[in-house]
């Protein structure tokens, strides 16, 4: 299951798919774990860690095993942060789909 929302799952709903809950985060973890990664990083002037992360949902916020963190050739002139979160997983989504398809076959591969 992929999870895109924003608030917290329970254990008992997160717990259900036989191979596990995946959120795609718009930042990158575990410094810019909140809901607006991207404008952190930008205000931040943090321009490496404008990106997302495919992550294993786990009892703790953004805390579960990493699969992916990616970036894309942003703007930040002509984009907005937001604009930036939906267009890092556009840009990743082939990236995101082999990392998935590698838990659905039982190679989750943490990234360090």
């Amino acid at each position: 299951m992929v999870a895109r929302c924003k608030s917290l799952l329970k254990p008992g709903i997160f717990h259900l798919p036989s191979h596990g809950t995946y959120v795609l985060h718009p930042g990158i973890c575990p410094e810019y774990r909140n809901a607006h990664g991207c404008f952190w990083a930008l205000v931040n002037r943090d321009k490496q860690r404008v990106g997302m992360t495919l992550l294993r949902v786990d009892a703790g916020v953004d805390t579960g095993p990493v699969l992916l963190q990616s970036s894309y050739r942003f703007d930040e002139l002509r984009e907005s942060h937001t604009v930036m979160q939906y267009r890092v997983v556009l840009e990743n989504l082939d990236g995101i789909a082999d990392k998935l398809k590698a838990a659905w076959h039982g190679r989750l591969d943490p990234c360090p």
